[in-house]
């Protein structure tokens, strides 16, 4: 501001061209230098932000991971969580910080030069910028409401896209079924939605403004007739006039960035609100899961005991276990049994700690399981269930779980479970990727070759404990009894839990347990079970009648 006042008035005062030149100089210099500083800061500062972005998009992506399931399955939390990832943007705070420092100086300086000449200048100023302020708060308070709205149709949008383009057998299913029509008119229902809610935001931003455009042509007009006022009354010079002016007008201009700059830092406030309550979420979920005094867990005697244990979904639903007692030893081939929402599998989600008990607790070496911290504690368990995935990357690494996994120890596996001719097909052996997402060398794997590649990967874990949930839903009756029995070879000192509505692994499980609505309805052998002819054995001779009368 200062600077195009002191050429002004050099030019017009009849000063020597080469005192006019050196003010020129010497403020291209300051320029040169202050711009120069400024570049080196911005690309510090820029490099220090990524670096921030990356830590912090690390800790939301652990703590997400480390969320129980379900905290995860709640759609509240999901929500949280996807409205956490916006925190990434907090890094746009040291900008802001910038910007205000440097508004902050520039607004003492103009300040300063305006108040020499008239106070009431000053005055404008501050109604404008009164104005700008309950237009911001209006604002954010408009934008924080719509973007929970706007987040849930962005969640449908996203689900789409994936469908579209990134699920396996969804094109199948689009395709097969005619559904082209159906889905876009899913598509066209979000982008009405999303399109609806821009114009609205657009339109109330383009209201605030034109009334800000308006007050601040006022401004401009009140300010122009004062300074003309003192100039013609001799008060100022022309110089002074331009100096004047254009520090009245950038006073405004910087005002308003700084109001502006308030309401994005509101908005990262907002932001950094769902940041903490994705890790009070991860927080309440781990309060029970820290390490006890006892620094490892014993691999021996780890016999399971579920101490009247009790599980619902909410307070206002009914129970799906019911004060369950059950011992499973150390070693023990144990089958869980029953129909279907008999609470079968809501057993297995408490033991993998997907869930926490409403009552009751579940012991493990005689340690409640909630005090062992899950790195530790998932080392225990190996498990296969019916709703595996297949991730799309190499088969071995599928397998191992990691990119340097035991080659001979995969084909040991592979042998084991009679998967010679699959691993033959393998183009590129067990570099070969799962999918054609990242190669064009990858396969699809059928649902028993998937189910079977779930099942190597728990026998490479080599846990003490195996969980099977319906391992072989995608594999028929002969299939399934070979699959068992080659498990049970591979698993004669581990603890092994079968889950199945077809009742092949029975007869080879050392006892079994039936559920029916929540409960322990009958235990123990199958010849056991047959002689009491009980729910067990009506189901068992249910699916066995098919075979009897072929014979």
């Amino acid at each position: 501001m200062y600077a195009p006042k002191l050429i002004i008035e050099k030019l017009t005062d009849g000063s020597a061209y080469r005192e006019v030149s050196s003010t020129i100089l010497l403020y291209a210099f300051c320029l040169l230098v202050l711009n120069g500083v400024l570049i080196i800061a911005q690309g510090k500062g820029s490099f220090f932000a990524d670096e921030f972005t990356r830590k912090l998009k690390l800790d939301i992506g652990k703590s997400t991971a480390n969320l129980p399931l379900y905290q995860v399955e709640n759609k509240q939390h999901r929500e949280t969580i996807n409205l956490a990832g916006n925190a990434a943007s907090l890094t746009e705070t040291m900008g802001i910080a910038e910007r205000m420092i440097t508004n902050v100086i520039t607004i003492i300086g103009l300040a300063a030069i305006i108040v020499q000449l008239d106070a009431i200048l000053l005055a404008s100023v501050a109604f404008v910028l009164t104005v700008k302020i309950i237009i911001t708060y209006l604002r954010f308070a408009y934008d924080k409401k719509m973007q929970i709205i706007q987040n849930e149709n962005q969640l449908q949008g996203e689900y789409l896209s994936e469908l579209a383009y990134f699920t396996p057998g969804a094109e199948k299913e689009i395709r097969v079924n005619n559904l082209e029509n159906w889905f876009m008119d899913k598509v066209k229902i979000y982008r009405r939605n999303m399109l609806i809610w821009q114009y609205r935001s657009f339109h109330r931003y383009a209201a605030f403004e034109s009334l800000m455009a308006i007050i601040t042509a006022l401004q401009s007009l009140v300010v122009l007739f004062i300074l003309s006022n003192r100039y013609i009354s001799g008060g100022i010079s022309i110089a002074d006039f331009t100096m004047y002016f254009s520090a009245v007008v950038s006073l405004g201009g910087v005002l308003s960035s700084v109001a502006d700059q308030v309401s994005i830092l509101e908005k990262q406030t907002l932001n950094f609100s769902h940041l903490e309550k994705l890790f009070d979420l991860h927080s309440e979920g781990s309060t029970g899961a820290k390490e006890s005094a006892s620094s490892s867990i014993p691999d021996r005697n780890l016999d399971i005991v579920f101490e009247d244990v009790s599980f619902s979904y909410g307070k206002d639903t009914p129970l799906v276990l019911d004060h369950i007692n059950l011992t499973i030893k150390s070693g023990e081939k144990l089958m869980i049994v029953g129909m279907n929402g008999a609470g079968k599998t809501t057993l297995i989600k408490l033991l993998c700690k997907f869930y926490r008990p409403t009552a009751g607790k579940i012991l493990i070496g005689n340690r409640d399981i909630e005090t062992i911290a899950n790195d530790e504690y998932y080392k225990l368990i190996a498990s296969v269930f019916q709703d595996h995935k297949e991730f799309s990357f190499t088969v071995s690494e599928n397998i191992s779980l990691s990119e340097n996994g035991d080659t001979d120890k995969i084909q040991n596996i592979f042998e084991e479970l009679e998967l010679t001719d699959f691993m033959r097909r393998l183009p590129n052996g067990l570099d070969t990727h799962v999918g054609r997402n990242f190669s064009n060398d990858g396969i699809d794997l059928s649902g028993g070759e998937g189910q079977k590649l779930a099942i190597a990967r728990a026998m490479y874990k080599d846990s003490p404990i195996l969980i099977l949930d319906e391992p072989t839903a995608n594999l028929d009756a002969l299939a399934e009894s070979e699959i068992y029995e080659q498990f049970l070879k591979l698993s004669t000192s581990k603890t092994t839990i079968f889950i199945s509505h077809r009742l092949a692994a029975s007869t080879i499980a050392d006892r079994i347990v039936v559920f029916d609505k929540g409960n322990i309805v009958e235990c123990g052998t199958h010849d056991a079970l047959m002689k009491k002819d009980g729910l067990y054995a009506k189901m068992y001779l249910k699916q066995s009648k098919p075979y009897i009368n072929r014979k």
